[in-house]
């Protein structure tokens, strides 16, 4: 008897934990980087390199990027596009392949916000991959761990290091605050 006792006053809390991370864990998505659907992207550096070769753009020296609600500091900002059709005004239309953002990574967005040494976005995909002492937050609740992955189904992989171990910290929300 005592020992289902245990059992049960150990079960409780680890369902409480497990239903407080899998709620936080939803609110933890990947923010959408340069979404055409979103507006036009404001983009500020101190220097700016394009190779219509390589079909790449580079910013570098305190970059800000914004779109709508979402925004991007760093110190380099690496933009790889594809070429496509014709776009307005005779100009080839180009879509963006992926996003590397290096050195002091912040990405804020309204409900979640990223920082890390590194940050590769692949837009078809809408993934997110963070490495370089990755932290995700959204409210207070946080997670961090060597790299992150946020996918663009809505899943976050966090992975753990010898000198980095996975670490997140939840805070329950009540039954009357839940939406």
């Amino acid at each position: 008897m005592t020992c289902r006792r245990h059992n049960r006053a150990f079960l409780v809390p680890a369902v409480v934990l497990f239903l407080a991370a899998a709620a936080a864990a939803q609110q933890m998505e990947a923010p959408v980087l340069f979404d055409s659907r979103k507006g036009p992207v404001n983009i500020t550096s101190q220097r700016l390199v394009v190779d219509n070769q390589e079909n790449w753009a580079e910013f570098s020296g305190q970059v800000r990027a914004v779109q709508a609600d979402t925004e991007v500091t760093c110190e380099t900002l690496r933009i790889w596009y594809k070429s496509g059709g014709g776009g307005e005004h005779g100009q080839e239309a180009r879509s963006i392949d992926r996003v590397v953002a290096k050195g002091k990574v912040r990405i804020a967005s309204p409900r979640v916000t990223a920082t890390a040494r590194k940050a590769v976005y692949q837009a078809e995909s809408g993934s997110l991959l963070l490495s370089g002492h990755p932290v995700l937050q959204s409210g207070e609740n946080r997670v961090s761990g060597s790299k992150i992955t946020l996918t663009g189904e809505g899943r976050v992989v966090v992975e753990s290091a010898k000198d980095a171990p996975v670490k997140a910290r939840f805070f329950p929300e009540s039954a009357e605050q839940a939406p």
